[in-house]
């Protein structure tokens, strides 16, 4: 009636999941009774099928309403784990057990359960003597209106037994009968049932041979006589058998399963034998099962557990022999489910639920992972590695980074531990945190933990009889613990969340009770802010209701409503009621419930509420050894306490939709996974539920539910977006500032080229005077060596200008021009003479410094988004580095992150390091190059490093806390310039800065493959700068000014051109001679024509005289000669 009222004023519906409730365990060689006043079987004591444990346990399966129950004993002595007993139900309500093995031996008890009272207590058997015995033949019947069971044989302390012994139900009275007649040989594990006031004992009995009696005989006792016979079959018959069932319907006897002598092997036949016509007939073939508990209830014959296929089942079937064809009918699945427990953990992702460790119902401590899977409403044990943490209960538990879990200490059959363990629910690893420094929460139990972002926050507990009011904070950047601040008093069983408001971290503690099970009824609040990367706290009880008096409850948050699921009152009492407290508003609703439970756990999933596990109460009153393996479901009704819709799911109308596949939820919206990642879960609550494409795959779609295989002329490294088509690889390279070289090889190359091109202009200006005669007649015009040309003798000195003069002075003015280019281009870029050399760096007294250090890393094939708008991307860590500002930036191009970081004037000072940690959640990288350039002390000269790093397999990625080290030798070095006041002040006297080599090879870091990707986060570089102890100085002096540049270029000019004058003169003193010999040679040419002349004309007249002819004048080029 308690529990109807509370349905009736609740303002939630709760039902069980399955419908039937938890199934137990598989067990083996249990028995079976039925109780009609209830419709429900039961079922004590077998093995359980995994761990072949001995059990005690009364379980009930109502035939009716198809639910699976446990009835719990209320007495002090329980009896040992039996199996191959049997059990009845007598007439005044008592289940009575008769003997089966225990542990180590056979039990001569016979129990008595009164389903009334919870009680056991032992029988007593008055009459004649019967050993305890297992494995017997057994007939529970009615013979003259009073109820008797027969047992025959067995197997007792002394062997297999022939006895046959009639006991009376209500009496207990024990009679051991004659065998008298064609008795059976000793035996067990044969069936007996009654008929007509007969008893028939089926099977094989031993000495027999089943070659000569392959099952063609029965044995039968006639309760009149008390004689017994052999009954012969001699047609169509089963093979004789042992370990079966035998059942009788009507006027037939029906034979179950059972172990086929003859082949060895279990059967999977059903057989009827007609007890009127002594015929056998084969009613069908069936899996086998044996070793199962079974029952008949009117024309049905029952059959649970056992094994089938050679499995362990606890599936419940029966068999109608009323139907004229028979048939197995399923009425309750096969399902496995946890083993009970309570103080266990409990979490979400997507929409699987997972369950780890606990206590159980006989004191186990568990450590064993189960995954319910909503979708089909079916629970899978997960198998822990061997690296998983040791089997505890009341640890602390929380989320951990998205797709996990942490759990912290607890207590286990060790005492209390300080172990700390992250599991990541996606690869199914179990990750040791392994705890290094001093300063950390140390052993507790108790305690509550939760997580926001990369901080776990651990709140109270209890060590020994101590209650504990410390508050821990572990960094999982740093990999270090905090103690942040203490409560007014110690807390066990705290409840606890962590938000995120105002720039600050607010962390709420409710529920629990200190060390004298005093329960806490104040809310606190614990604000935590940040300056200078310094934590501060403040405590602050924002108030106190004694509705809040619960402790052991189950927790969840749903909205802005941090609610309180049943749970116990000092210790003592289970209160049914489910407390809601809005947290913005500090409002406190509540609402009965109709179930009273402790040390249970819970969670949110859409718009319900999963309870699971705990223990239990008998009328409020807790029973501490009580535990359960039950799943309810709370839903909210229109009125009442409404639960909001949970992560994974957006709100349309009045229903929580799940993200589909391919989605994750952020900010109430469903978002499709990223190119280069796929998810087939629905409700994913976050992007680290979009699993990367594992290597030798790529996805170029978003909100996909598979990835493409990549061909073979591309690669693909986890997480590929699209094809990367085979290049050179990425290699290490580096730059250094190259000794200072002049530019006397270009001056010599420009200087003979142009001497060239003036020879070959000289030609050509030659050539075009001599060819053009209004040049040559002008070419004396330029003539610059009117001093310099030759006089005569004895007379007068007269300055003249020349048309060789004036081809010379152009010949001198284009080499003055070289000269001067040469010369001056010599001033300017060969004028420097440097020296280096490396000296202690101690012996220098200037302060070391370098204008710009730039540092870009690039994370290849990202797995984030890589945008820093809120300041969440980055960590950067600097250690022993002076700098007087710098600048960051971040760029996604490609699917690369590029990480950018300018420092302007760094000084580095020894074993500096320069940590780079991307910390999205997402975080990963295919492989890293790191380029990194330092202004070094020769002007405008940066010394430059690239290295890239790749994981040792080309099928992992770099990703975890453990960052990848680069160590890098530094250089200090030094300038010293030489220059006068008149030079060209480009450069200081005094420069500095540092060389950078490769000193090491690269220390790979943190590596996954794709299953594991997500048990890591971070992907990390680590620049370790060790500054040498040697410097590299150089020195840079001119090696002329500009006065010795001016002089030297005059005596240059003034050199060529009296060169010039010299081969002036001797060309002109050639000149002259040739002159002169050609005008000699000239005078000589003339007179010998004119001798030619004259004589011809006057020979020639001579002879014309003498012929009378006349003289005629002959006309020269100078005019007529007569």
């Amino acid at each position: 009636m308690l529990e109807i009222l509370f349905l009736i004023v609740q303002g939630f519906e709760i039902f069980s999941i399955p419908t039937e409730g938890p199934s137990p365990s598989p067990i083996i060689n249990c028995k079976a009774t039925f109780n009609p006043n209830t419709k429900e079987i039961v079922i004590f004591g077998g093995q359980n099928a995994k761990t072949l444990e001995y059990l005690h346990s009364l379980y009930t399966f109502n035939i009716e309403t198809l639910v699976w129950g446990e009835i719990i004993p209320q007495s002090y002595e329980n009896p040992p784990g039996l199996i191959l007993g049997e059990v009845f139900l007598t007439d005044d309500n008592k289940i009575l057990v008769f003997f089966g093995k225990m542990t180590n031996a056979i039990s001569s008890e016979v129990y008595s359960f009164n389903l009334e009272t919870k009680r056991w207590v032992i029988e007593k058997l008055t009459g004649d003597i019967i050993e305890g015995r297992m494995n017997y033949a057994f007939a529970d019947y009615i013979y003259n209106n009073i109820r008797y069971l027969a047992i025959f044989g067995g197997l007792t302390s002394n062997g297999a037994d022939n006895g046959l012994f009639i006991i009376e139900f209500n009496t207990l009275n024990c009679r051991k009968m004659m065998n008298s007649g064609t008795a059976p040989n000793k035996s067990y594990d044969l069936s007996l049932v009654y008929y007509n006031n007969k008893l028939y004992l089926y099977g094989s009995v031993l000495d027999e041979d089943p070659i000569v009696n392959p099952g063609n005989l029965m044995y039968m006792f006639d309760l009149v006589t008390n004689i017994w016979e052999i009954l012969v079959f001699s047609e169509y018959y089963p093979n004789s058998r042992l370990s079966h069932t035998s059942y009788v319907y009507q006027d037939s006897m029906y034979i179950f399963f059972g172990l086929d002598i003859i082949n060895s092997s279990y059967t999977d036949d059903i057989w009827s034998y007609n007890f009127l016509n002594n015929t056998w007939k084969m009613l069908g073939v069936f899996s086998p099962v044996f070793n199962y508990a079974s029952v008949q209830i009117g024309t049905k014959i029952y059959i649970a557990f056992g094994y089938n296929n050679y499995k362990g089942q606890n599936s419940v079937s029966f068999y109608d022999l009323y139907q004229n064809k028979l048939e197995k009918n399923e009425v309750s699945v096969h399902r496995i489910s946890p083993p009970k427990r309570k103080y266990h953990c409990i979490y979400k992702y997507n929409d699987d639920i997972y369950i780890f460790g606990g206590i159980s119902e006989n004191g186990e401590y568990l450590n064993d992972m189960w995954i319910f899977h909503n979708s089909t409403y079916n629970w899978e044990s997960v198998t822990i590695s061997e690296i998983g943490p040791k089997g505890r209960y009341s640890f602390g538990c929380g989320g951990g980074i998205e797709t996990g879990f942490m759990i912290y200490g607890g207590e286990s059959s060790i005492g209390i531990l300080s172990d700390f363990y992250y599991y990541d629910m996606v690869s199914s690893m179990w990750i040791d945190i392994n705890i290094t420094i001093d300063l950390n929460p140390g052993n507790r139990a108790g305690h509550c933990i939760c997580v926001y972002e990369y901080y776990t926050f651990i709140i109270g507990g209890y060590r020994d009889t101590e209650a504990l009011k410390d508050i821990w904070l572990y960094n999982y950047v740093t990999n270090m613990f905090t103690k942040i601040i203490e409560l007014p008093y110690g807390l066990i069983n705290s409840k606890c969340w962590a938000l995120f408001s105002d720039e600050r971290i607010n962390l709420f503690i409710i529920s629990g009770t200190d060390s004298n099970y005093n329960t806490n009824t104040c809310v606190y609040k614990i604000t935590i802010t940040s300056t200078n990367e310094e934590l501060k706290s403040e405590l602050k009880k924002v108030l106190c209701n004694k509705v809040l008096n619960l402790s052991e409850s189950a927790f969840v948050i749903s909205g802005n409503n941090a609610m309180l699921i049943s749970g116990s009152i000092l210790n003592k009492y289970l209160k049914p009621v489910l407390v809601s407290y809005d947290f913005i508003t500090n409002q406190i609703l509540t609402e009965k419930i109709s179930f009273a439970l402790y040390g249970h756990s819970a969670l949110h999933m859409g718009k319900y509420i999963y309870i699971f596990g705990g223990g239990f109460g008998n009328d409020f009153v807790k029973i501490s050894e009580s535990t359960s393996n039950s799943m309810l479901v709370i839903k909210s009704e229109s009125s009442g306490i409404q639960i909001e819709c949970s992560k994974g799911t957006v709100k349309i109308g009045n229903y929580c939709e799940p993200c589909s596949k391919g989605y994750y939820n952020s900010e109430d919206k469903c978002l499709p996974c990223p190119k280069g990642t796929f998810s087939n879960s629905t409700a994913a609550e976050v992007l680290a539920s979009c699993i990367p494409c594992d290597y030798g795959f790529y996805n170029e779609n978003s909100g996909s539910l598979y990835c493409y295989e990549c061909p073979s002329y591309a690669l693909c490294p986890i997480g590929s977006s699209e094809l990367i088509y085979y290049t050179s690889s990425v290699t290490k390279s580096f730059y250094q500032p190259k000794a200072f070289q002049g530019k006397t090889t270009m001056i010599s190359d420009l200087v003979d080229k142009l001497w060239i091109y003036f020879s070959l202009v000289a030609v050509f200006i030659s050539f075009v005077v001599f060819r053009i005669s209004a040049l040559r007649s002008s070419i004396q015009r330029v003539d610059l060596f009117v001093a310099d040309h030759g006089q005569e003798l004895n007379k007068p000195v007269v300055l003249r200008t020349t048309k060789l003069g004036g081809l010379f002075s152009i010949y001198f003015l284009l080499s003055a021009g070289i000269i001067i280019l040469g010369s001056f281009l010599t001033y300017e870029l060969d004028n420097i003479t440097e020296i280096k050399a490396l000296i202690p760096l101690i012996t220098l007294e200037e302060t070391i410094s370098a204008e710009k250090l730039h540092i870009e890393t690039t994370f290849f094939i990202y797995g984030g988004t890589c945008n820093n708008d809120n300041q969440n991307l980055l960590l950067l860590s600097e250690t022993s580095i002076n700098y007087k500002s710098k600048q960051i930036t971040t760029n996604f191009i490609s699917n690369n992150c590029i990480i950018s970081i300018t420092y302007n004037n760094i000084i580095l000072l020894n074993s500096a390091k320069i940590l780079i940690i991307l910390t999205e959640r997402t975080s990963r990288a295919s492989f890293i190059g790191a380029n990194f350039t330092i202004s070094s002390s020769i002007p405008s000269e940066s010394s430059n490093i690239f290295i890239p790093i790749f994981p040792t397999d080309l099928k992992q990625v770099l990703v975890g806390s453990i960052p990848s080290i680069i160590p890098l030798k530094i250089i200090p070095s030094v300038i010293f310039i030489k220059i006068f006041y008149s030079q060209d002040n480009k450069w200081p006297s005094i420069l500095t800065g540092y060389h950078v080599a490769s000193s090491e090879n690269v220390i790979i870091g943190e590596t996954a493959t794709q299953k594991t990707i997500n048990s890591k986060s971070f992907v990390s570089v680590q620049l370790n700068l060790d500054l040498d102890n040697l410097a590299l100085v150089t020195k840079r002096n001119i090696n002329s000014s500009w006065f010795i540049f001016i002089g030297g270029l005059l005596g240059s000019v003034f050199g060529i051109m009296s060169s010039f004058s010299t081969i002036l003169g001797i060309c002109e003193g050639f000149v002259d001679k040739f002159m002169k010999r050609s005008e000699k040679n000239e005078k000589m040419k003339r007179i010998k024509f004119n001798r030619y002349i004259f004589d011809k004309n006057f020979v020639n007249e001579g002879k014309c005289a003498k012929r009378g002819s006349r003289v005629i004048p002959y006309n020269t080029a100078d005019g007529l000669i007569i």
